[in-house]
């Protein structure tokens, strides 16, 4: 101690706030701390004058003016709100002190706080309100997930983890997706802290996040997040995760069920259709990424191929569905058939035979007659689908229930 140099004691006696803050700024270390406990003790008189150092430019003194503050606590919260409303520039490390001390008053100030310009201001914040833990910050830190600073991201993450709502969990799963690894790895961490098995999804926490980790994580609180959200809200999840992870088995299946789930929500066939289709198709999709990269047990594999088949048979059944088109008009469509069906068999067979006649072969002239029939009826097929304006499949629905009830039609072939 130099002879002019007053000890922290003396300053604290004499209530030397100034001087004490000094020190708490000074290149002593072992002042700092001292000095720290010696404006605590004094309490409220030290704060007004501290609030003047957290504009100060130095990054290293405006964090211990912080700590100073955060320590007095009570006393410091007030005067630390006023200064953020009134002077945004110490936000950084308002936001640290209001977050040591825990008081909810600052929830507010500090939401209006998370919009600043500055992104280690808004980081500072984010991180605030997850030591204060008031749900009222849930919304605003899930919107935080999106801010455009992966600080920021990062320190929304770890907020919303610490409080712990439910209501975060669908926001935090897209965040394990984030361009961040760090943001993946806190969103991970917070979904641990949040859902239903916690060691479970610790335990599938790695550095980086890998699509294997995202599986089980997924896994682990699906259920309890997509009841939540409901199934329509849950697909934007599973849709961003199949970008993200193209060859993911695991995750195309999980789109298939959940599409599937969906589809189920519906009593209308027209309103169900898309949704099984898809279904259909991310089936698909798992089946053959399973064959190439694995991901799916034995169960699994037998779920989607069951589930293919069956929109590939409700495909088929609803093409030949023909209730829409009245009794009436199905008799006609099915008369015209008949009939353009003969009149292409007649004029190509006609032609077939002739060229057949030189040689006499008997053999290749059936084969060529078989052959006339089957390209007649396809040839009337394409004319009558696009003259009446109907599919494939209800042609050859009518043409079995034609055939079936006998109905009536004037056949060149036959008379």
């Amino acid at each position: 101690m130099g002879f002019f140099e007053r000890s922290v004691e003396d300053m604290e006696a004499k209530r030397d706030v100034w001087g004490l803050i000094d020190r708490l700024l000074g290149k002593k270390a072992l002042d700092h701390e001292r000095a720290t406990l010696a404006l605590v003790k004094i309490g409220e008189p030290s704060v007004k004058s501290l609030l003047v150092w957290l504009k100060d430019d130095d990054w290293m003194a405006r964090f211990r003016v912080a700590i100073a503050l955060g320590k007095i606590g009570e006393p410091s919260v007030e005067p630390l709100i006023q200064a953020l409303k009134d002077d945004r520039s110490i936000g950084w490390g308002a936001a640290i002190a209001l977050g040591k001390i825990g008081d909810a008053r600052a929830v507010e100030p500090l939401i209006q706080t998370l919009k600043d310009k500055d992104q280690f201001i808004r980081e500072q914040v984010a991180r605030a309100l997850g030591e204060i833990r008031d749900v009222k910050a849930v919304k605003p830190l899930i919107e935080a997930l999106e801010d455009e600073s992966s600080l920021v991201r990062l320190g929304a993450a770890e907020a919303l983890g610490k409080i712990g709502d439910k209501a975060a969990l669908p926001a935090l799963i897209f965040a394990l997706m984030d361009s961040s690894p760090y943001v993946c790895e806190a969103s991970a961490k917070a979904l641990a802290k949040i859902g239903t098995d916690e060691k479970k999804t610790r335990d599938a926490v790695t550095e980086p996040l890998t699509e294997r980790d995202f599986v089980k994580i997924l896994s682990n609180v699906k259920s309890l997040v997509f009841e939540q959200m409901g199934f329509k809200e849950a697909i934007k999840i599973l849709e961003k995760a199949a970008e993200r992870y193209p060859n993911s088995a695991p995750v195309q299946f999980s789109l298939g069920v959940t599409y599937s789930r969906i589809a189920g929500e519906y009593k209308d066939e027209d309103a169900v259709r898309p949704w099984a289709l898809k279904s259909g198709e991310a089936f698909k999709k798992a089946i053959n990424l399973a064959n190439r990269y694995g991901g799916l047990n034995d169960e699994q594999l037998a779920k989607a191929r069951e589930s293919v088949e069956l929109v590939e048979r409700a495909k088929h059944i609803k093409e030949r569905k023909t209730p829409s088109i009245p009794e009436d008009q199905r008799k006609k469509i099915y008369a015209d058939f008949m009939e353009t069906q003969d009149s292409e068999f007649l004029s190509g067979s006609l032609q077939g035979i002739g060229g057949l006649s030189v040689s006499l072969n008997f053999n290749e002239m059936a084969k060529g007659l078989y052959k006339g029939a089957d390209a007649a009826k396809d040839a009337a097929a394409v004319k009558i689908t696009k003259k009446y304006g109907i599919t494939k499949g209800q042609l050859s629905a009518i043409e079995d229930e034609g055939k079936t009830k006998n109905w009536p039609f004037k056949s060149v072939t036959r008379r």
